[in-house]
């Protein structure tokens, strides 16, 4: 998207409008748990500074790994007619 500046004109006043994307990075680290040819990795993005948040986090997101790895393994068992 980018920087986008719009102008309107309302009852004689002169708005001028802008519209500014920043990227603001407030997990500054990552840490990638496992390999992608063996079960799959996943990167988690972690704020370091805060060990606690960064654990529950890291949880999560084994979690859905293990939950992700279950759905393609069931797809792929033989459909039985």
């Amino acid at each position: 998207m980018g920087n986008e500046n719009v102008t309107h004109k309302h009852e004689a006043d002169l708005i001028f409008h802008r519209h500014e994307h920043k990227t603001v990075n407030e997990l500054p680290d990552s840490i990638e748990i496992g390999t992608p040819s063996k079960g799959g990795a996943v990167k988690v993005y972690i704020d370091a500074s805060n060990p606690l948040v960064a654990k529950v986090k890291i949880a999560q997101a084994m979690e859905l790994r293990q939950y992700a790895e279950a759905e393609y393994l069931k797809a792929q068992k033989p459909k039985e007619e």
